[in-house]
């Protein structure tokens, strides 16, 4: 379960600060503090950064999961084809590799991948 409040405490004493020194740190008021420590409030989404940037905490680790942004199909997609292509030119001399190892290795659609580059020859510069 996301218990904000109780991360927030954990802060604060790992850092050795009151309430008052911790709200004053992030420009709040004590009672804002005591009300997200007591989990009446939630601190909102800009103060959950600043607290993670002035911490130096992950921002992840102060979101709830659900909050968490969702990385689209798009970047997906790309995420595929990078690892496609750092598996193949680890594998063979780049200037063999076709469009369809492509497809094959990324397991993206002939029609994505082709979609990305006019040529096999834009895939590499073979004229090394």
């Amino acid at each position: 379960m996301y218990e904000i409040n109780k991360i927030i405490k954990k802060i604060r004493d790992d850092n050795k600060l009151t309430q008052t020194e911790f709200a004053a740190f992030l420009s709040v008021s004590h009672q804002t503090v005591s009300s997200w420590e007591r989990a009446r409030t939630r601190p909102t989404l800009v103060m959950l950064k600043k607290i993670s940037q002035s911490f130096n905490i992950p921002l992840s680790k102060l979101l709830p999961v659900d909050k968490v942004p969702k990385k689209s199909k798009r970047d997906l997609d790309k995420e595929k084809l990078a690892h496609a292509f750092l598996c193949l030119l680890s594998r063979s001399d780049m200037r063999n590799v076709t469009m369809q190892d492509i497809i094959l290795e990324s397991g993206l659609s002939p029609h994505y991948v082709s979609s990305l580059f006019s040529t096999p020859l834009d895939m590499v510069d073979c004229k090394n």
